[in-house]
């Protein structure tokens, strides 16, 4: 996978680098990581894994940036492409708490299902989730994916407890309705945005 920019109207996604910590600790907070495998103190950890990450092959991180302020706001990743079987995960995802719920991670999102569907020719764009985080499962399936079902027992946590993953997907059949249903709610939170 070959590291570059995506460019959405609200939001910039840059390939993760040591240079962002500084700007992404501004909106870091450990408590937007308890439902990750594993907690982090600070950006600097969390940047840092996902760097060594990319090394090993495994993810394509990004650093997500407020187009009109230029903040680095959160962060999102594809992980374990397989270019034989035509698939990728996006996953690694936080926003800050003030953006949550925002038009910037729909947005993320929309850009990077575009990369994997229309530039890397995926046919299938898996999500997982913590069975325990509803919050983020609703905002999968809000975004068009479907549940799939459960893999129970599928990690232990740094904290010892047994996480059982939720997974969701989009397929190439269903990217075409998945985009417009994304770029119409775009609008809608982009309406919501600028009366605010």
């Amino acid at each position: 996978m070959e590291r570059t920019s995506l460019v959405g109207d609200f939001v910039v996604l840059e390939p993760l680098a040591i240079e962002h910590v500084a700007r992404l600790e501004k909106y870091f907070s450990p408590d937007l990581f308890k439902f990750f495998p594993r907690p982090y103190a600070n950006a600097y950890e969390f940047v840092k894994e996902n760097l060594e990450n990319e090394q090993n092959g495994l993810f394509i991180p990004f650093a997500i940036i407020n187009r009109r302020t230029q903040e680095a706001i959160g962060c999102s990743e594809f992980a374990y492409f397989s270019p034989e079987h035509r698939r990728v995960e996006i996953g690694g995802t936080w926003i800050g708490r003030p953006f949550q719920g925002s038009v910037f991670n729909p947005e993320a999102k929309l850009l990077m299902l575009m990369h994997a569907f229309e530039k890397m020719g995926c046919i299938r764009v898996e999500l997982k989730a913590d069975t325990l985080n509803l919050v983020s499962q609703a905002a999968m399936e809000k975004m068009g994916a479907k549940r799939e079902g459960v893999l129970r027992n599928h990690m232990i946590r740094s904290d010892g407890r047994k996480r059982n993953t939720t997974y969701f997907s989009i397929i190439e059949d269903e990217w075409p309705q998945t985009k417009a249903n994304l770029i119409e709610r775009l609008k809608f939170k982009s309406q919501q945005l600028k009366s605010a």
